[in-house]
């Protein structure tokens, strides 16, 4: 659960990071 969520933290992390600002 290592190789198939690199994309979907991806996409988190950058919906997360634009939340934050």
């Amino acid at each position: 659960m290592k190789i198939a969520n690199e994309r979907t933290v991806g996409c988190m992390y950058a919906v997360q990071f634009l939340q934050v600002r």
